[in-house]
């Protein structure tokens, strides 16, 4: 498996991968293929695939900013296995990803909020990921749905 970054030939998979988890509004590929152009184009941002052959296995979108601080910190937006890699190395591979991605810009501390929205048995698994690569509760994401 290789870990490295999106391409625009990638974005046809990427987006049927994103089609396949969304569960919050009606998917729109035109919004999405817009999003992801924007991390694969901007200097502070990235979008990271994990690939086997061909096929996209999972993928990240992350995020560095200094907000107001003197030390950048890292944000991961969108993150993202497929169902068949679920229980394979794809989701610690790209986390360590993700870890070297913020250590190489120097950043202070990586912020996921872990919202996947996800089944209960895959949201714990999801959590558990991160707990075991470092990461440590900081406080609750709340959502209003309108």
């Amino acid at each position: 498996m290789i870990i490295r970054p999106a391409e625009d030939a990638d974005l046809p998979q990427i987006l049927a991968m994103t089609e396949e988890g969304t569960r919050e509004s009606a998917f729109d590929a035109e919004r999405a293929t817009e999003y992801y152009r924007t991390y694969m184009h901007w200097d502070a941002a990235s979008a990271i695939v994990a690939v086997e052959g061909d096929e996209i296995l999972g993928a990240y979108c992350a995020v560095v900013g200094h907000e107001m601080w003197t030390e950048p910190l890292c944000g991961l937006l969108k993150f993202w296995v497929r169902p068949t890699a679920r229980r394979s190395m794809v989701a610690r591979r790209l986390v360590a990803h993700l870890i070297e991605f913020a250590e190489q810009r120097e950043c202070l501390s990586i912020y996921v909020s872990a919202a996947a929205q996800l089944g209960k048995t895959q949201q714990t698994l999801f959590e558990n990921l991160l707990t075991r690569a470092g990461f440590e509760h900081a406080g609750a994401t709340m959502k209003r749905n309108m």
